[in-house]
């Protein structure tokens, strides 16, 4: 079982109690819990919260209602005719929103108990299905991507990682990998990096110091330090380092007929 149920079963182990089945159709008022409140109260919209583009546009609609066809006033209140793409018998008209309550939009809508954090296609869903405002799904984005409680509380909706290949190795020495460390503060000898060397059978692992992390250096310390001295392995495992997508580092290890594998 799940780590959920088994807390469950835990904390229910000293109650004496039935577990009866009842249809869902029966069991109306538990289910009715579980739902999401939904917020039935528009905005109101007074003349004092006007705007510029908002009082022009209620100018405009007073003075000449016959060229704007898709937009009505009720008193103070703008609305706008929105037609559903593909649908057009399923055309709604919804409230416009001044620019300085939009703000109070967002908050109730995303912040407030009943609207739960929503993320950006539900809290869009929600503003739409009642207002309207130039540039508003843009503006929800930006609320959405700017809340502290999301961002703090929301795990980061990333792609799943791709399956990780796996490399064979069956001996010593086959297969091993480099990397660089640093900088660290200054030693006694001048040195700030590490060039780190592990076999991938073995796990054996070389670290060598390096006042700096250029590509002479670590092509001076793999070929002097480890190809001559333990021998050349058949494939070296690296990153994308400047220093390993050297010229002067793939050609050397080439003339060792030793095969670069870039994992980054």
């Amino acid at each position: 079982a799940s780590g959920r149920l088994q807390r469950w079963a835990l904390r229910l182990q000293g109650y004496d109690f039935n577990i009866v089945h009842r249809k869902g159709s029966q069991h109306v008022v538990p289910d009715a819990l579980s739902r999401g409140v939904e917020q039935l109260n528009l905005v109101t919209v007074r003349a004092e919260q006007w705007d510029a583009w908002y009082r022009r546009l209620h100018n405009n609609i007073s003075q000449t209602p016959d060229r704007f066809p898709n937009w009505r006033k009720e008193g103070d209140n703008l609305f706008k005719l929105m037609h559903r793409k593909g649908n057009p018998e399923g055309s709604e008209w919804k409230l416009v929103i001044p620019k300085n309550l939009r703000q109070s939009v967002l908050t109730e809508n995303h912040d407030e108990p009943t609207a739960g954090h929503l993320g950006y296609f539900k809290t869009k869903q929600r503003i739409a299905s009642r207002y309207y405002w130039p540039g508003m799904n843009k503006d929800i984005a930006r609320y959405i991507r700017d809340c502290e409680t999301c961002k703090a509380q929301k795990p980061e909706q990333t792609r799943a990682a791709g399956f990780m290949g796996t490399r064979k190795v069956s001996k010593p020495w086959q297969i091993i990998s480099t990397d660089l460390m640093g900088p660290f503060p200054l030693s006694g000898k001048r040195n700030r990096f590490i060039l780190v060397v592990v076999d991938s059978f073995t796990k054996y692992t070389l670290l060598f110091p390096l006042t700096t992390a250029t590509a002479n250096n670590v092509k001076r310390v793999i070929e002097e330090e480890v190809f001559l001295i333990y021998g050349v392995p058949q494939y070296l495992i690296c990153d994308n380092g400047k220093q390993y997508i050297s010229d002067s580092f793939k050609k050397m290890v080439k003339a060792y007929e030793c095969k670069i594998l870039f994992n980054a």
